[in-house]
């Protein structure tokens, strides 16, 4: 093997790869190589797990023992949140030199400096990776860990705990440093993205955006996946003042019915989550909005899922996330009786997904013969098929032997790949 190689893997949200590029960048500034994860021959692994779904778990489980396998010789460091249930496996837990628990996430770097003995004092701003070096040209910021909501289907709260929020003053110099090292684009992530600063007893999302915009120059700014009760109206108005502040909001609706969703615990009904989504469009009137969806909760009637049909054609979702409904146990749901069969929520799903094309197409359509301002992210393996993502979350590939990645440039639109789910254009001068 290699001297001072590491390996690192994420699983599951944008939370865990947020931190996997701190990580990553906390290493390389100690001289360590980072390697790819698939060639079998890393010195450390470092595995940042998932547990939001029974599956995902399965899933942690699995790529553990695959690394133990291939690499018995390996130091392997697991986190994340599926590190509390892990460290009961015996089998796998006397394989693992190090575990790190979620609440200890931010003295992680601390952690594994001691553990492999790297003399060198930690700070936040300084592992923010370089563009080059990063997985993708949108850096992912976490502004906040843990979660406040009590979601009957979720055991995330449990093993991320609390909400807890970072302060103002490290994003705005994460986003400072993030600008000096070329990016163009950000988004804001955190397990509940709209509760910031909550925590310290005010909306803080609405103080942290103008902040960003007066403080920073940074061309985009996006907010993941943030919660319709976190969406007031002044974080809308905060949001609609300025065009850097990308035109796309990631809205998880999980169901149609106000029956499911009070089986949820999910905090509102339909009339409320659409009243949030027409001041959405009010105040910006392009907005895209994208959605979660659970199928097959636990009860869920015929009557149940045509609701949520007609709910988020009415809503007019520009793409939907279908996920089908899976036990996680420990929650409250898992231990519900009336369960649906899993060939029923099979037929659900891919009539949902029906339903999806179609919404993703016709707003795909709305955009020919118009230009986009794109932001580009990775190529294919001819070099010059070209593919990347606009503010308002569209994804548009195109030819050209001249861009790289993060440059942002102007594609007129020439059709839609109805196989792919994305827009095709030509480079403009």
């Amino acid at each position: 093997m290699n001297n001072n190689t590491i390996s690192f893997i994420a699983l599951g949200c944008r939370a865990n790869q947020a931190e996997n590029s701190e990580y990553h960048q906390s290493m390389l500034d100690v001289g360590w190589e980072v390697i790819d994860s698939d060639l079998n021959n890393s010195d450390v692994y470092v595995i940042n797990t998932c547990t939001v779904t029974n599956e995902a778990e399965r899933q942690s489980r699995q790529l553990i023992r695959k690394i133990i396998r291939h690499n018995p010789d390996s130091k392997i460091i697991v986190t994340g949140c599926s590190t509390k249930y892990l460290q009961t496996n015996k089998d796998i837990a006397s394989n693992i030199d190090l575990f790190i628990p979620n609440l200890d996430k931010d003295k992680f770097v601390n952690k594994i400096y001691n553990y492999l003995g790297i003399e060198k004092d930690f700070s936040p701003i300084d592992f923010i990776p370089h563009v080059e070096d990063s997985e993708t040209t949108r850096l992912n910021i976490k502004i906040t860990d843990g979660c406040n909501w009590a979601c009957s289907y979720c055991i995330i709260p449990r093993v991320r705990g609390k909400l807890r929020s970072i302060s103002e003053d490290e994003i705005i110099a994460k986003i400072k440093r993030a600008e000096e090292l070329g990016y163009k684009e950000l988004v804001l992530t955190g397990i509940q993205l709209g509760g910031y600063g909550k925590d310290f007893g005010k909306n803080g999302l609405e103080l942290l955006i103008p902040r960003m915009l007066n403080e920073t120059s940074i061309q985009r700014i996006r907010l993941s996946s943030i919660e319709p009760t976190d969406i007031s109206d002044k974080l809308i108005e905060e949001l609609s003042k300025s065009d850097r502040i990308c035109n796309h909001l990631h809205i998880p609706v999980q169901s149609g019915s106000d029956h499911i969703l009070d089986l949820m615990k999910r905090r509102y009904y339909r009339k409320e989550f659409e009243d949030r989504i027409n001041t959405l469009r009010k105040y910006i009137p392009n907005v895209t909005i994208t959605t979660d969806i659970l199928v097959g909760f636990p009860s869920e009637t015929d009557k149940d899922f045509e609701d949520s049909c007609e709910f988020v054609q009415k809503i007019g979702f520009n793409k939907l996330h279908i996920f089908p409904y899976s036990d996680r146990q420990g929650t409250v749901a898992s231990k519900m009786s009336e369960k649906i069969h899993p060939d029923i929520v099979k037929v659900r799903k891919k009539a949902l997904s029906e339903i999806d094309k179609k919404l993703q197409i016709d707003w795909l359509k709305t955009f020919l013969g118009k230009t986009k301002e794109v932001l580009v992210e990775n190529f294919e393996k001819d070099k010059t098929t070209v593919h990347s993502t606009a503010k308002d979350y569209s994804k548009v590939i195109f030819t050209s032997s001249s861009v790289k990645k993060n440059d942002i440039v102007n594609v007129f639109i020439t059709g839609v790949d109805e196989d792919r789910f994305c827009l095709v254009g030509d480079l403009q001068p």
